[in-house]
């Protein structure tokens, strides 16, 4: 799948939750999403693009909290990044580690808020299967990119590579779905 291709599925996703009038979080989340790919896929601006992500997990984060106290913790994320680059790591890994935190957080708070019923039951269980279809993918992100951290092995950053977009897909069209219905 072409690059142009994968950025205009995440476009249609976007429009998908734009047209079932998706909260105003989600649609925040998509705008972020869409800016990121654009920087990963289109420019090849590989630390712009994690760092926009990051901004969408955040948005993601508002949505299944309700309020803003789900991330009043949240500067505690920026003790593993700020270490890692005090330690003179490149800026794209410190920016990975924070991105790393921010989704996993992201993931506990739209399982949280399923289970609290601050959706209604299918939203929240498409939200939910969502959010962990993107871990999944990131993880074979991280996988893929293994060779850069000096951990050579083309098996698994091949099988990686191939499952990347096999979560990704999925998890756009399942947070877009997780929409307001019309």
């Amino acid at each position: 799948m072409t690059d142009i291709i994968r950025f205009g599925f995440v476009a249609a996703c976007a429009a998908a939750a734009f047209y079932l009038r998706g909260d105003k979080w989600l649609l925040i989340a998509f705008l972020f999403t869409m800016s990121a790919d654009a920087c990963l896929l289109l420019l090849n601006w590989h630390t712009a693009g994690v760092t926009v992500f990051v901004f969408a997990q955040i948005a993601y984060v508002r949505r299944a909290s309700g309020n803003w106290k789900a991330l009043r913790l949240y500067p505690l994320a920026l003790i593993l990044p700020t270490a890692l680059c005090l330690a003179g790591q490149p800026l794209l890994l410190c920016v990975s580690a924070l991105y790393g935190q921010t989704l996993l957080w992201a993931v506990f708070a739209a399982a949280a808020a399923h289970k609290a019923g601050r959706m209604p039951v299918w939203r929240g269980r498409l939200a939910c299967i969502g959010m962990v279809l993107f871990l999944g993918c990131d993880i074979c992100v991280a996988l893929f990119n293994l060779s850069a951290a000096g951990i050579d092995s083309p098996a698994l950053s091949a099988a990686a590579g191939a499952l990347i977009w096999v979560f990704y897909a999925p998890s756009q069209a399942l947070l877009a779905l997780s929409a307001k219905n019309r």
